[in-house]
């Protein structure tokens, strides 16, 4: 049955934390623009919160989109203990959008949703599951969000791990939809890029594209270039013409990358140019794409890198084993390993063009067929027909279901974890 006949005016609202725009942002913005064409939704992305450094790429990326984009004001705060006395007027503010399905991506924004979505007047709400399990909520809050869900997604078997190991969400109300992407034209050719980093024409180029937070581990990668700078294993020559690019928002470990760039023996041979939004022009002008990650979902760099034909060198999570295919351990190294990320960068570094070439054909050839935008809307529009029964069912069928609705309206005043236990003990 046509997805335009099921879901024709149907209204979705995609939460978000902040207007700073990451990798579960991207896909949000994906997936409400595609399921607008396609089925004929009426999307809007939903924001927790200002983002805490001013960021508002994601409302520049609706404007060009023409998606509608709410933030809550006041937002919920970014700490857990000060939610209770917010989380009423969120449900308000939610339900002024009058949303049919609640679509949160990530963290805070899965339990905000989880615990609002039926005081908003929602007929579902899908958990969004998109890494292994990081920034959890005290317990208590996340077993009755996860209690309030009627249905779940995860973009990875290490998401999926995640939902049924440890939230303990029975697999029949989990699917898993890998992510997809749509890489634009770029906005300018490859010499231009190159000409504008002034890199020679002989540079051999590694971008990794990744906002600067601990968890994306570039100091494991800075590590990597600096075995590789020292090592014997390429010519001189070859040393000389080495050139890293990291691309992405700043995070908490911003400084620290800065600095550990200027170090001598790094300088000129390492540079941060912040944020990027030409991303497929930048994929352009590289050689090769490193993404070095202590734990991962499905990151969004690595399929637009596959998407613009490069090869790929990675750390060995389940997730980028996943997205690489048949063969990718040639091109991972253990996580927190500097010196084997070091020898996997070196393997690529001197091949000739025709053997990077073929390499990146391959990874172009798999995202084509695994992680196109056709497939996320299918998968998406499945779920959300799920999502719909399972509500119904999970209403009708759940004896705690006004006790879950008495906590989301419940006026707290006290402290938060008290405050919780006295409600659930009703």
């Amino acid at each position: 049955m046509s997805p335009s006949f099921l879901f024709d005016g149907m209204r979705i609202s995609f939460v978000v934390e902040s207007p700073a725009l990451g990798g579960a942002e991207r896909q949000a913005l994906l997936l409400a623009a595609e399921l607008r064409a396609v089925a004929r939704t009426v999307p809007e992305i939903v924001c927790l919160r200002n983002s805490d450094d001013g960021s508002d790429r994601l409302r520049e990326e609706c404007a060009r989109l023409e998606l509608p984009m709410r933030i809550a004001d006041p937002g919920l705060p970014s700490s857990w203990r000060r939610w209770p006395a917010g989380l009423s007027e969120f449900a308000r503010f939610l339900g002024a959008g009058r949303p049919d399905v609640v679509l949160p991506y990530w963290n805070q924004a899965n339990v905000a949703a989880a615990l609002t979505w039926r005081a908003a007047g929602a007929r579902s709400c899908i958990w969004g599951q998109r890494d292994e399990g990081r920034s959890r909520p005290p317990p208590v809050l996340e077993r009755i969000a996860v209690r309030s869900t009627p249905f779940f997604v995860a973009n990875s078997s290490t998401a999926l791990r995640f939902v049924l190991k440890d939230l303990r969400v029975p697999r029949r109300r989990v699917r898993r939809i890998l992510n997809g992407v749509r890489l634009p034209s770029p906005a300018m050719t490859r010499e231009a890029w190159r000409a504008s980093l002034g890199l020679a024409d002989d540079a051999r180029v590694a971008v990794m594209v990744a906002n600067l937070h601990g968890f994306k581990d570039h100091g494991t990668l800075l590590g990597a270039w600096r075995h590789l700078l020292h090592s014997s294993r390429l010519p001189s020559d070859q040393r000389q013409c080495l050139q890293l690019i990291l691309a992405g928002a700043p995070g908490d470990r911003a400084a620290a990358i800065e600095a550990e760039m200027r170090e001598p023996g790094m300088r000129g041979t390492a540079r941060w140019i912040g944020p990027v939004s030409d991303i497929a022009g930048l994929l352009s002008a590289a050689d090769l794409c490193v993404h070095s990650s202590m734990h991962e979902g499905l990151p969004n760099a690595v399929l637009e890198a596959m998407y613009a034909g490069l090869p790929v060198v990675g750390t060995d999570t389940r997730s980028l084993r996943q997205t690489l295919g048949v063969g990718a351990g040639a091109f991972l190294s253990p996580p927190l390993d500097a010196a084997a990320l070091a020898e996997r960068i070196a393997n690529v570094v001197e091949l000739d063009a025709r053997d990077r070439n073929r390499i990146g054909s391959s990874n172009r050839a798999r995202a084509y067929s695994q992680f196109t935008p056709d497939q996320l809307v299918r998968r998406a529009c499945h779920a959300i027909q799920h999502s719909l029964s399972a509500a119904e069912a999970w209403l009708r069928e759940d004896p705690r279901t006004l006790l879950r609705r008495q906590i989301i309206s419940y006026k707290l005043a006290r402290p938060f974890d008290l405050q919780l236990r006295r409600v659930w003990r009703r």
